[in-house]
């Protein structure tokens, strides 16, 4: 009974929220329902034949829309936090919003990216029946703290849920890669196949030492940052056997090269033919913000989001082997959801990635700062401009018909730069 109370009193909170335009309304239908029925995210995601669960710092709204696209398109019906509404009101909302009024389940599979600190508060509740590790990256420090720190959290997760719950574990990452060694449990790895042949990881590579020995780790072959075909030469420690052939990537960037591969794997455990999953990828657009396309005034713009030195390296370079000439606007906010600490923007390898046929525009709370640090590079044309919407239309002025103004913000700043765009939220 209590169950489907809060199933009825979410529902209304929701459509309140979607009413005030307040956004999709999720979030508040989470909390009205866990407040109401605190065991609401177990009691709904144990229906589900599949619990699929991403986490990662980079990737892991990409992929969950893959393999949502995947399942839905051979006909299984997915229940998915689309939004990227990935702490636990969140996910409680997601199922309550794809729930019957009598407390049954409306889908057959459940496909949830969560949060890197919160997978701690909501593992037990679903308790997945895979669990997909894509990644991980220096983030939000000032919310996540070290890598080491989240990568023991995961550890303990784990150890938390059934023992029949696999894992799709990135094997060029090493430290998911040792997360997945020391599971105790069935791990399928998924991998490039080849990269740039270099023997030391990135600028920005944050585990290039070995987590058994502490030595340094070489390597063949990087893709970018720490991830790569690795090997420790003092305890032989080397990168796991992948398992995932050769896919095409329906999405530019090697970075979406990972995500294609996880999402291929995943599938696949998840009971999908080769076949079946290749033909759902060909028909997979980009989710929001994430290498989306919108036309403004005649306009192409296209957003990819941008919140740390990885992360925004690979953007740069997508960008920059698009486009000889490109317009790109830099929007850094530093709210909650981005991280307050803007630092790390002196961890991205601007020097190396852009020059003179580049025009940026700087833009964002931190507008400033982003400024100061692309004129240290040197080499562009810069225009700093703090107010995101006139920033745009300097972005849309520059451009030549037919060229692509590229847009690369963080989180906060995206979702007000779509806004701008659409007239509308998320």
């Amino acid at each position: 009974m209590r169950l489907t109370t809060a199933i009825a009193f979410a529902k209304s909170a929701g459509y309140v929220s979607q009413l005030l335009n307040m956004g999709a309304g999720t979030t508040w239908a989470g909390k009205t329902s866990l407040t109401i029925f605190p065991q609401a995210i177990s009691s709904l995601s144990q229906q589900l034949t599949h619990r699929i669960v991403v986490v990662g710092t980079n990737g892991k709204t990409t992929t969950t829309a893959m393999i949502a696209h995947i399942l839905s398109t051979t006909g299984m019906r997915v229940v998915h936090n689309a939004t990227g509404a990935n702490l636990r009101n969140g996910i409680a909302g997601c199922l309550v919003r794809y729930s019957l009024a009598t407390g049954h389940m409306n889908a057959d599979v459940g496909v949830f990216e969560v949060d890197e600190a919160e997978l701690k508060h909501v593992i037990h509740e679903l308790d997945p029946t895979i669990i997909v590790m894509l990644n991980l990256f220096r983030d939000q420090l000032d919310r996540y703290g070290e890598l080491d720190a989240i990568a023991r959290e995961w550890n303990n997760a784990f150890s938390r849920v059934s023992k029949k719950t696999k894992l799709v574990a990135n094997a060029d990452d090493p430290l998911i890669a040792h997360i997945g060694e020391v599971s105790n449990r069935s791990v399928a790895y998924f991998g490039l196949s080849r990269g740039k042949k270099r023997h030391i990881a990135d600028l920005t590579a944050d585990s290039s030492y070995c987590i058994s020995c502490g030595s340094k780790l070489t390597y063949e072959w990087i893709s970018y940052a720490h991830l790569g075909k690795w090997s420790c030469g003092s305890c032989g420690r080397k990168r796991p056997h992948i398992s995932v052939p050769h896919v095409t990537n329906p999405l530019a960037g090697t970075y979406n090269m990972y995500n294609t591969l996880a999402a291929f794997l995943t599938c696949s455990l998840a009971g999908i033919s080769i076949p079946a999953v290749q033909e759902a990828l060909e028909s997979f657009t980009p989710v929001f913000g994430r290498q989306e396309s919108l036309r403004v005034k005649g306009r192409t713009v296209q957003i990819l989001l941008s919140k740390n030195p990885a992360g925004f390296n690979e953007s740069m370079r997508t960008v920059i082997a698009h486009d000889r000439h490109p317009v790109v606007i830099i929007a850094l906010n530093d709210r909650i959801v981005d991280g307050t600490d803007v630092s790390w923007i002196w961890d991205t390898d601007i020097e190396s990635l852009v020059d003179s046929s580049l025009h940026i525009v700087c833009t964002g709370d931190r507008a400033w700062d982003m400024g100061v640090r692309v004129k240290y590079a040197a080499k562009s044309h810069v225009t700093i401009e703090p107010d995101l919407k006139k920033a745009v239309d300097i972005g849309l002025k520059k451009i030549n018909d037919g060229q692509m103004l590229y847009i690369l913000p963080t989180y906060s700043a995206m979702l007000d730069i779509r806004k701008i765009l659409t007239g509308r939220k998320i």
